[in-house]
């Protein structure tokens, strides 16, 4: 494969070695120009988490009895509650105890990062 440079000259990368971006890479860096240092991209937001998890946190923040009683005041609740493994952040049971809770989207979000 044949790569037009800056200068308009010709350099050839056949990919057996890496990828063509590598190739780009290392043409870049090995003809001196400037680098600059990688940034990771953010983590992805958190869409779900695992009932232990939410279980956990939950007792954490002292917010389980509330939940608890909750469940008791509503069975669907509690039966969905049992039947979860892991829990959408968007999940209509978790929206329902947002609500019994008070919390603010930003707080039921902050409950799934300290999920991670």
């Amino acid at each position: 494969m044949r790569f037009i440079k800056e200068d308009n000259s010709l350099w050839a990368h056949d990919n057996r070695s890496g990828t063509i971006a590598d190739s780009f890479y290392k043409q870049w860096v090995d003809d001196g120009k400037e680098v600059d240092p990688y940034v990771a991209p953010p983590p992805a937001p958190i869409t779900s988490a695992t009932k232990l998890s939410i279980l956990r946190e939950l007792k954490a923040a002292g917010e389980w009895n509330t939940i608890q009683q909750a469940m008791k005041q509503n069975e669907e609740y509690e039966d969905e509650w049992i039947a979860a493994s892991t829990i959408a952040i968007d999940d209509p049971v978790l929206l329902a105890f947002q609500q019994v809770l008070g919390w603010t989207d930003e707080q039921l979000v902050a409950l799934f990062e300290a999920t991670r």
